[in-house]
């Protein structure tokens, strides 16, 4: 039961660590609990369990290998020619087109939790991934990213604020970063029912000269409900994001904005199997005449995640999933679909 364990997570926070583990250890005894579920909540567990015993700095990570297929890492368009302005055709060179390739992929991350008292907490962590495609060397990529901010809890209110900045890397080169803040809040309406609220702004800047004109500062908000169901066997939610991009003068689509929305639903099929769900839908409205095709640009974004995680002791888990993506836009050069089907092992600690 997901809003049990954030629960949990807010007492951990107050210094309330005997009810803490109460709440983890309630929602470990649950029959069927979803397998990502019963992880986290043996994870907290364990920290209120070194809380209890006068820790005051606790940690935890994870790590995760990855093998699979992706029918389009890079995002290119399928379709040849692509019609510019005036309706002429223009031809693309294969390089430029849709291709495919198996692929490895590594991730770590983690973070330190510090009691500070009184409800306040404060908080580092980090995230690495890399993917290394066989038969694509150009589209290896690898992204780092730190956050780190101060936390606060008190009843069900839990807060947190703080930065974040990453640095993103494409065909072992330097290629994007990114410094910015959130501030997160999530309020336990009850025992099954979470409300999340989230605003973001973040920078981004590109490193090639050549592509700075790419920059922009990303302004975004998010309102979520989240709610356990069937006993706690299940847990559905619904996200709806809004924002706005503010672009460099010299980007040929402007400024952007967008809004849209997401569904997750998880459910058990034993203590130890579990499946998840994920659809998500943005439309994305560019506000500046594109001179080269002669339109505004507008996009609508879908995606699709499916898969089944199997839980095995000591924090292991391996996970097979399926994810696609479609990108729909009047503009030819924007039009693409994606598959990518992979195996992952996973150990929380």
């Amino acid at each position: 039961m997901g809003v049990r364990v954030e629960m949990g997570r807010a007492y951990l926070a107050l210094g309330d660590y005997a009810r803490a583990k109460l709440e983890f250890e309630t929602v470990i005894r649950i029959p069927n609990l979803p397998p990502d579920i019963r992880q986290q909540a043996e994870a907290y567990g364990k920290l209120a369990d070194q809380y209890s015993k006068g820790k005051k700095t606790v940690a935890y990570g994870y790590m995760e290998y990855g093998y699979g297929y992706d029918s389009n890492p890079l995002s290119a368009i399928a379709r040849n020619p692509i019609t510019v302005a005036g309706g002429v055709p223009i031809p693309l060179p294969d390089s430029s087109l849709a291709r495919s390739s198996n692929y490895n992929a590594v991730s770590l991350g983690g973070e330190v939790i510090h009691a500070l008292g009184g409800g306040f907490s404060v908080y580092a962590g980090g995230d690495a991934r890399a993917r290394f495609y066989n038969q694509l060397d150009q589209a290896d990529n690898m992204a780092v990213d730190l956050r780190g901010g101060v936390g606060y809890s008190a009843g069900r209110h839990n807060i947190r604020v703080g930065v974040l900045g990453g640095t993103y890397e494409l065909d072992h080169t330097s290629f994007r970063r990114s410094l910015g803040g959130n501030a997160d809040y999530r309020f336990l309406l009850n025992d099954a029912t979470q409300l999340t609220a989230n605003i973001t702004a973040i920078r981004f800047k590109y490193v090639n000269e050549l592509l700075q004109t790419n920059d922009y500062d990303l302004y975004s908000g998010l309102l979520g409900f989240t709610r356990s169901v069937a006993g706690g066997r299940a847990i559905i939610g619904l996200n709806l994001v809004g924002g706005y991009e503010t672009a460099d003068p010299r980007r040929q689509d402007g400024d952007k904005r967008f809004g849209g929305l997401r569904l997750i639903a998880q459910a058990a099929f034993t203590e130890r199997i579990g499946s998840f769900l994920s659809l998500g839908a943005t439309m994305n409205d560019y506000l500046a005449e594109n001179a080269f095709f002669d339109k505004q640009r507008r996009d609508y974004f879908y995606d699709a995640t499916a898969g089944v995680t199997f839980g095995i002791k000591a924090g292991w888990s391996v996970r097979p999933q399926i994810s696609y993506y479609k990108n729909v836009s009047n503009i030819d050069l924007y039009r693409y679909d994606r598959t990518d089907v992979s195996f992952n092992i996973r150990k929380d600690f």
